[in-house]
């Protein structure tokens, strides 16, 4: 009887934990897109619809493999399963050492099979670039700087498998620094140089380790240098605000996104108080591309061009300033007259990420 029982009981649990994942599929409403493979699922074809029975039948079969029970679930355990063995379940990303993710950015100038020339050639037109936009800031009289932000990639090589280490990521960093004219040099900012020596002195990261953006600390030390050279290349005295640093645990970011790991990863990274007026309730979104925030420290307006570092960088410059306009970094040089013309800066600085420098430009800026 006892054995009967048993066997009755195993074949009971058999049949619910065969059974639960497609119980579990006609609970819950279908999600439209995988957060653990960053793709849309299919959706369940409709039989009017289908040009015939197979077409109908081929997209039951990805709509059955795309929305089976606890699928996510155990998708999300491969890909972190994955980052334990050294491996990504994306070619985007490296899985780096010490807990160190990283957003794969390949020097184009490094590769085979690449035409050089055209690259060469558009790294030539950004440098002309800076140096017509200088040309334009110095004719408004408008104190201007323009940085490269560094991949993560160049700011924490030692944390990349051995195999990346002797890898060049400056190739064509150097190649349009060198095309840089005298004219566009005297607005230039070299952001990479002064982050080795900024992390050099701090035993903190400037980066995320999950991400590929710096940190708020990364960010503080960049704007406070930016001011500094502001301030003794146009004699200005706009001064950066002291800012004293914790730790604060963060979940995420766009590298563990791209492993589909957003709410898993995670990592201590340091945090620091901003004044309420910087805070991003309090950014005003005057239309599509054109943002500002108002402190009314100072004197002074400042029109920052810049992408996605933008986020922790603002609240740094905008907390010094009377007023903080934010647009996109690369704006050819007659939508700029048109934007100075709207915000009336009294200071503009510009940052571009390294990563986009090799893009061609459009034919009015080159």
């Amino acid at each position: 009887m006892n054995s009967r029982v048993k066997i009755i009981g195993f074949s009971l649990i058999f049949v619910i934990l065969s059974a639960s994942p497609m119980l579990v599929s006609f609970l819950h409403a279908d999600l439209a897109v995988s957060s653990a493979e960053k793709r849309r699922l299919a959706k369940m074809p409709n039989l009017h619809q289908s040009g015939s029975l197979a077409e109908y039948f081929a997209g039951v079969s990805a709509y059955v493999d795309d929305h089976f029970g606890f699928r996510e679930l155990m998708i999300s355990a491969h890909n972190r399963l994955m980052i334990t063995i050294g491996e990504a379940s994306t070619d985007r990303v490296i899985i780096g050492t010490a807990n160190w993710n990283f957003y794969k950015t390949t020097d184009p100038l490094t590769l085979a099979g690449i035409d050089r020339g055209e690259l060469r050639t558009n790294l030539e037109r950004r440098a002309n670039y800076f140096a017509e936009r200088t040309r334009r800031m110095n004719e408004h009289g408008i104190p201007y700087l323009f940085t490269i932000i560094p991949n993560k990639m160049m700011v924490y090589p030692e944390f990349l498998p051995a195999k990346y280490r002797w890898a060049e990521f400056d190739t064509s960093l150097r190649y349009f620094e060198n095309r840089l004219t005298p004219l566009a040099k005297s607005a230039y900012f070299d952001m990479t140089s002064f982050l080795a020596t900024a992390k050099a002195n701090q035993s903190t990261p400037i980066y995320y380790r999950n991400d590929t953006h710096w940190n708020s600390l990364g960010a503080y030390l960049a704007s406070s240098a930016i001011l500094e050279e502001i301030n003794i290349r146009n004699n200005l005295t706009v001064l950066a605000s002291p800012h004293s640093f914790t730790s604060k645990q963060k979940v995420g970011g766009d590298v563990a996104n791209y492993l589909g790991l957003n709410d898993t990863l995670k990592s201590t990274e340091p945090a620091t108080n901003v004044p309420d007026c910087v805070k991003r309730k309090n950014v005003k979104e005057l239309r599509r591309g054109l943002s500002k925030v108002y402190c009314g420290k100072g004197t002074h307006t400042l029109l920052y061009l810049g992408d996605s570092f933008t986020a922790n960088l603002y609240p740094f410059l905008g907390e010094n300033v009377d007023t903080l306009y934010m647009a996109y970094e690369g704006l050819p040089h007659e939508e700029l007259e048109q934007l100075i013309k709207e915000t009336k800066p009294t200071i503009i600085i510009e940052g571009m990420v390294q990563r986009n420098i090799p893009k061609t430009l459009l034919s009015r800026d080159r």
